[in-house]
Parts: structure tokens; C-alpha cells; sequence
């Protein structure tokens, strides 16, 4: 068994204990665990096996050139209480959808110390943070923020599938799309440790963390030192910019309650202050809602973009109106009047880069050919068979990707294909656009479950380009491009580019450029139907859900924990965090040993299918290039 296994399991054992500290309504104290040597060489293996741990910071020291000496002096400068962040270098990346983002990159040394702090703050305060905030937290994505707003666009939110549909809920279908002007620029920093005092009572702990946020950035041979904000690119910048956000997520629960947070808080006895002050069941809120004046809502944030549902334009504005004074008290930024818009479902709305809405009950959308219930299926007076989305109360619902997103990645495409990549042959820059195609398919489709109708269009841009690439680079005309590269593919029935490889036995194998499948659904009815929603694997070496202590929504069956990270968690452990083929311990991935084969689509896959398929026993841990081995050997 490795070391660091035990360090993991270790570490693991400790954020339950404080998980549950926590949860008892007592604050913790953490300064005398910075400097634990188990810990510290826990942040330092997963800093290490980040892809960004070759990036230097103003110190020029990167993972390469740090040593045990640098970790000892490192160590004893958080024992002894003289710990100094050092300056932060600050560089422009480039927004998928255009413009640049700030990125602060800290020193190899501070981003090892701020991994220690998360890994020891998360557990804290993942007790007290409310359902409504799914953003940068263990064991929740985009799927999370998305699908609850689908379920209440359509009113299909109860259990029982026995219920008729016009029993089904309530629908909200008037929307108040939040912005924040420069949120992490301009969140203040008194706020911010006001807030952390609630959660940890640690003195020296709080003093380091004033310290990462009021460290000086360099740039453009300039220092600056801010006085608000927390910088992006540090580890620990998401989860502060979390606690700094908690008390306009108390805020919007405690104006406007809703049912859901309510028995969850219950559920867990949270440690929130004026809960002790309502009323014990959900009845007795609706007498004091109705006494107060006080409406329902269903309010849903991602980091600084959220949306809150309404039932009628009334509350919707009334909603919009008092957010304009909160944001401010409560957090010290601003609320951008001009993109902060109260709009109807049926004019459409963007969350999280998904343009979704309602649809007239007159206008149906017909769609292709999809893996839907017989139900919605059509007879045109042609003949012919067509599907449309399935009813709800109120309209159909519609989802797609937002242009702006769509456009991002055609240019993401694009820049694969361009002169820069002369160098690489034929047969390696397929494999790097099959990649990049499967990775869209497999996040719109197949994880977040939505239409993309932009399917065709993204083979087309695909193809067109990849062949203007190979056409000039081997100074091909039509004719011969077609007799050389064009070949029919035995799954999609189509001609498509296709590169041979050549194999051990001097054979050669087709590898064809991927196409989208034009797969398209209607909006599930069932709560369990995102249940089934299971990520596919990313090149992360381990999961971000270390702390596996109390999975917090497991008291509501559309937040239970989806099959395959508890299993991928598990593997990992049981593997001792080794790869299983050469024993080495950096950038693990886990392994499907029995693969889904290559004709079958994930979308047609029943639960237990899928749940057949994330087996713990079909499951191996392999380091990325093992990984990578064993797929092209199968």
C-alpha cells in the first residue's frame, strides 16, 4: 500500500470529523493542521499533478525545481507564524466567446499552502452552504444548475410518475436573470472575513487569508495592491468568492422560501442562525409567508450567474427591485441594472451558456429522428412520422447551446486544422479533432441533455476544414483527395475522411474523422431521469469529490450521487492510487475494462445499463499514458 494511499485515507477520516463539527453549529479551528506533514504532502501531490503546476510564478519556481528543502522551509514558516504570500503574476487569456480574462497565477509554494486550507475549509463550509449554490463544490456541475430550472419551467417535479399531468406543480415561467458587475473584482474583502468568522474561529487563519487577498499582483511591469476582490486563478479564489456570495444565498432563502430548501435544511439541522426562529413544517411557512407579505421562488446560482423563477411578472419585479439594495449590503458588489432583465419563458432565456424557454402550445417543433417515447410520436397529413417535444401545462420546452458558445468552438476546431499544426501527421491531428468532437457530444448530449440542433453544422465546419487542411498540405486536388482520404463509414453510413493505421501485424484499421449523431429528445418527466446522467471521464487524476463524508443531498432523490463518481472514487482507493500496469502514481485515470461498444449510444442505454456499465469490477486505475496504451490496443 503507498503512502500517499494512506495520507488520502487519512485526510479523508479528517474532513468527515470536521464535516461534522460543523454540521453541530460549532466553529472549527484550523491553523494547527496547516502545517501537518500529511497534509502538506497531500496538497503537494495534487499540485503537482495539476497540468498547471509547470506554470512559474514570480519566483520562476515550478514543480520541477521544488525540493524537500523548499518544502521544509515552507512548512516551518507556517509553524512558526511567518508565512508571507508572496506577489502574484497576472496574465490575459483569451474568453471562449471573445475579449480576455485576468488569471493570477501564485507561486508553486502559496498554491501549495492554499490547497491545504481548501482541502481542510471545503468540509466546513459544505456545511453550511445552501442547495441553491451547485458552483465550484464537490460532487456538482452545470447538469445540477440546469436540470432543477427545467423541471420548474414544466411544472414535473413530484415523484410519482401515478399523478396526472395537470396535478403535476406549479410552473415558473417569468425569470429574473441575474448579473453582477465584475464579480470577483469587486467583492469586499470585510464582507468576506466577516463571513468566514461564522465558520471557523482561528485567528491565524483568518490573518493568512486576508493576506491571499490583499497580496499584490504584478503585471505589465506594474504593482497594484487591491482592496476588494478575490483573484482568479488561485485554489483557493472559487471557494472564498463561495463564502463571500453565502449570505445572499441565506438572503433570497430567507425573503423569498421555497419548499425544496426548506426540508433539506431541516433534513441536516443546518447551522444558520435565524432557522431556529421558523416554523418547524412547511405548512406553518406558508402562514407566515402569507402573513409577511412574502412569496415562493426558485432561485438557482453558478458562481456569480443566477437566475431566480417567479410565477407572475408582479413578483418577478418585486424580486429585481429589492435585489438592487441587497447585493450590495450583503456582499459589496453591484448589480448590473442594463443585463439584469426580468423576461418571460417564451422569449428565451441564457444560464450557464444553454438558451432555454417555453414554447407556444400551437407551435410544436418537430424533430428528426430521436430516442424518445412512442408518445411523441406524429403522423404529418403526408404520412409521414415525425416527433415533437413532448407537452408540458404551459408549452414545450426548448434547449440548445448558446451561439456564442457554438461559435467558440467552431474557432476552437478551427485552429486545429491551421498551419500550425503542419507538423503533426495525418493520423495524430484525427485523433486530436475525434477528441474535441466527442468531448461536445458527450457534454451537450449525453451529461447535460440538451437538443443541439447545431449537430449538422459542426460535421459540416469539421469536415470542410479538415479536408481544405490535408488538400493543402499534400497539394491535392478534389479528385485524388477523394479517391485517398474518402471511405464509407459502417456506423453512420456515410462517407467521411478516413486515416488507416497501421497495426502489429502489418494489417491496416480505418479511423474515421467522428461525426455528431443528431440524437435529439424531449424533456424528461421523472426525477430519477437525471439520476442516470453519468459523467464521462476527464483527465483529472483524481476526483474533486475527495471528501466523500455525507453525500449532502442524499436525502433527495434528484441529488443523489451519480454511479460513477461514487465508483471511480472507490476504484482509485481500492487500486492504492497506483496505476495497476507500470505502478506509478501521477496523472491516474480510471479505465473502462469492458468498453460500451461503438454502435450503441449512451442515450438509448436504460439505468440499468448504465449502471451495469460503471461497475466497480469493470473498473482499473491506469496512469494517463497506460490509459491511452490500452485503448488503442483494444
Amino acid at each position: 500500500m503507498s503512502r500517499i494511499y494512506q495520507r488520502y485515507n487519512q485526510l479523508l477520516k479528517l474532513r468527515k470529523q470536521l464535516h461534522a463539527t460543523a454540521l453541530s453549529k460549532k466553529r472549527v479551528q484550523l491553523s494547527h493542521l496547516l502545517h501537518n506533514t500529511d497534509i502538506l504532502k497531500v496538497a503537494l501531490y495534487r499540485v503537482k499533478s495539476n497540468s498547471g503546476g509547470k506554470t512559474a510564478g514570480v519566483d520562476e519556481q515550478t514543480k520541477y525545481t521544488f525540493d524537500k528543502t523548499d518544502f521544509v522551509d515552507l512548512q516551518k514558516s507556517l509553524k512558526d507564524g511567518s508565512y508571507q504570500p508572496e506577489i502574484i503574476r497576472r496574465v490575459m487569456i483569451p474568453k471562449p466567446q471573445g475579449g480576455e480574462r485576468p488569471l493570477g497565477i501564485p507561486t508553486f509554494a502559496d498554491r501549495i499552502v492554499q490547497e491545504t486550507a481548501r482541502l481542510l475549509l471545503e468540509p466546513v463550509t459544505e456545511a453550511h452552504f445552501l442547495p441553491a449554490n451547485v458552483g465550484f463544490r464537490p460532487n456538482r456541475s452545470q447538469a445540477d444548475a440546469l436540470q432543477p430550472i427545467m423541471r420548474h419551467l414544466t411544472g414535473d417535479y413530484r415523484l410519482s410518475r401515478k399523478i396526472p399531468r395537470k396535478f403535476r406543480g406549479v410552473t415558473y415561467h417569468w425569470v429574473v436573470e441575474g448579473d453582477i458587475k465584475g464579480a470577483f473584482d469587486t467583492h469586499s474583502h470585510d464582507k468576506l472575513i466577516k463571513q468566514m468568522d461564522r465558520m471557523v474561529s482561528d485567528n491565524y487563519f483568518r490573518s493568512i487569508t486576508t493576506k491571499w487577498l490583499k497580496t499584490g499582483i504584478y503585471f505589465d511591469n506594474e504593482y497594484t495592491f487591491p482592496k476588494e476582490g478575490t483573484p482568479q486563478g488561485g485554489v483557493m479564489s472559487p471557494l472564498l468568492f463561495n463564502v463571500g456570495m453565502h449570505p445572499f444565498d441565506e438572503w433570497m432563502f430567507e425573503h423569498f422560501p421555497d419548499k425544496w430548501t426548506f426540508e433539506f435544511l431541516r433534513s441536516r439541522d443546518a447551522g444558520i442562525p435565524y432557522l431556529d426562529a421558523l416554523p418547524k413544517t412547511w405548512s406553518g411557512m406558508k402562514d407566515r409567508m402569507k402573513r409577511l407579505g412574502q412569496h415562493s421562488v426558485r432561485y438557482h446560482r453558478f458562481a456569480d450567474d443566477f437566475v431566480i423563477l417567479a410565477t407572475s411578472r408582479t413578483k418577478a419585479e418585486d424580486i429585481k427591485h429589492k435585489l438592487e439594495s441587497a447585493i450590495p449590503d450583503l456582499t459589496g458588489m453591484e448589480l448590473s441594472r442594463e443585463k439584469t432583465k426580468v423576461t418571460h419563458a417564451s422569449k428565451g432565456f441564457t444560464f450557464l451558456g444553454i438558451d432555454m424557454g417555453i414554447r407556444n402550445r400551437k407551435e410544436p417543433r418537430y424533430l428528426g429522428q430521436a430516442s424518445i417515447r412512442a408518445n411523441a410520436r406524429r403522423t404529418l397529413p403526408n404520412g409521414k412520422t415525425k416527433f415533437v417535444q413532448e407537452k408540458t401545462p404551459q408549452g414545450y420546452l426548448w434547449h440548445e447551446p448558446n451561439q456564442k458558445r457554438l461559435r467558440g468552438f467552431i474557432d476552437r476546431l478551427k485552429e486545429e486544422v491551421s498551419s500550425k499544426n503542419n507538423f503533426l501527421d495525418d493520423l495524430s491531428l484525427l485523433y486530436r479533432l475525434n477528441e474535441i468532437l466527442r468531448g461536445y457530444r458527450y457534454y451537450n448530449t449525453d451529461y447535460l441533455r440538451i437538443n443541439d440542433p447545431n449537430a449538422g453544422k459542426v460535421n459540416h465546419i469539421a469536415n470542410r476544414s479538415f479536408t481544405k487542411f490535408l488538400r493543402r498540405k499534400h497539394k491535392l486536388s478534389a479528385k485524388a483527395f477523394r479517391r485517398r482520404y474518402y471511405r464509407r463509414n459502417p456506423v453512420t453510413k456515410t462517407m467521411t475522411i478516413a486515416i488507416d493505421k497501421q497495426l502489429r501485424d502489418g494489417s491496416k484499421q480505418p479511423i474515421y474523422l467522428y461525426q455528431i449523431p443528431s440524437t435529439k429528445f424531449v424533456h424528461p418527466r421523472r426525477w430519477d431521469y437525471w439520476q442516470t446522467q453519468i459523467p464521462f471521464e476527464s483527465n483529472e487524476h483524481f476526483s474533486q469529490a475527495l471528501f466523500v463524508g455525507e453525500n449532502l443531498y442524499n436525502r433527495h432523490p434528484a441529488y443523489g450521487m451519480r454511479v460513477y463518481q461514487i465508483n471511480r472514487e472507490k476504484a482509485m482507493l481500492r487500486d492504492g492510487l497506483e496505476c495497476q500496469s507500470c505502478k506509478i502514481s501521477n496523472k491516474l485515470e480510471v479505465h473502462h475494462i469492458d468498453p460500451l461498444p461503438v454502435a450503441t449510444q449512451w442515450v438509448k442505454l436504460s439505468r440499468s445499463d448504465q449502471v451495469a456499465y460503471h461497475r466497480l469490477s469493470n473498473l482499473q486505475t491506469l496512469c494517463k499514458s497506460c490509459h491511452s496504451k490500452t485503448i488503442r490496443r483494444n
